[in-house]
């Protein structure tokens, strides 16, 4: 059974979830995944329960330096 820190398991489960109630498009999904991957690269070997509010808002805008949109 996974740890609630095992990020790459739940961002599966988070990903599947939009899937299936929201019924998002796959390229969403795709670009979605992408994101969640970066930022799971970003903690390396630390838990998910060690992300702290710095490291995501660092993480948000090194994405809006990458030229994404706030949506996305």
């Amino acid at each position: 059974m996974r740890g609630r820190s095992d990020g790459a398991a739940l961002a599966a489960e988070y990903l599947d979830a939009l899937r299936h109630q929201r019924r998002l498009s796959r390229a969403t999904l795709t670009n979605y995944g992408h994101a969640l991957k970066a930022l799971l690269s970003l903690l390396g070997k630390d838990d998910l329960g060690s992300l702290e509010p710095a490291q995501v808002r660092r993480f948000v805008a090194v994405m809006h330096a990458r030229g994404l949109a706030p949506r996305s």
